[in-house]
């Protein structure tokens, strides 16, 4: 995913990188800004997919990068020592909102932006997610569920390097949370949550 880094503080820039080299390295850093002109003029030249962003900057805040580029086709992560923006930060369809300093142990966490507020998983806890036309039902080890107006496909492109495999069109399970495997056309898992998922005969070998 090609990355940007846009922050006021060079320390600040300079943990993200080494956190994205250590934890993700698939990660391609195209670029950094240290304030909102700056930022614009790159996001708008570089075409990201994915921006770290903050929010206080000596010439504006993150919100006015946002609202004045042309390119939006990326996925947004807030990083910031303030944690009062994080509503209106969701409402720009931010998929995660980290608190400086940041804690290594996020990027193994999810943020599910659902109707009644935000709700933070580990990844390990997830058993399966299940599509629900342009929605995601996360079925969690704890029992718990999570509804996300997010499609599946986000969260199989996000997840897969997580240790999630798409067993289906609707089914994306967690392989650490399978418990048995049946045979048949596609054959079916069984998760631990006793839920019996189907396996599509095109993904049967992988």
């Amino acid at each position: 995913m090609r990355t940007v880094i846009i922050d006021d503080e060079q320390k600040g820039r300079l943990t993200i990188k080494n956190l994205i080299k250590r934890y993700t390295p698939e990660l391609e850093i195209v670029g950094e800004a240290d304030c909102v002109d700056k930022a614009i003029e790159l996001i708008d030249r570089e075409k990201p997919e994915l921006v770290f962003l903050d929010i206080e900057m000596p010439d504006g805040t993150g919100f006015d990068v946002l609202t004045n580029v042309e390119y939006n086709g990326f996925h947004l992560i807030f990083c910031t020592a303030f944690d009062q923006y994080a509503v209106k930060a969701f409402r720009f369809s931010a998929i995660d909102y980290l608190l400086k300093p940041i804690d290594p142990d996020i990027f193994n966490r999810l943020a599910l932006s659902a109707a009644e507020g935000v709700t933070i998983v580990d990844v390990k806890d997830v058993i399966r997610c299940e599509s629900s036309v342009n929605y995601t039902h996360f079925i969690i080890a704890d029992g718990s569920k999570v509804l996300v107006s997010k499609t599946l496909k986000e969260f199989d492109e996000m997840l897969s390097q997580h240790g999630f495999f798409r067993v289906n069109k609707s089914h994306l399970v967690n392989l650490n949370h399978i418990k048995k495997y049946i045979k048949g056309e596609g054959g079916w898992v069984v998760m631990v949550d006793d839920s019996k998922i189907e396996v599509s005969r095109r993904k049967k070998d992988a």
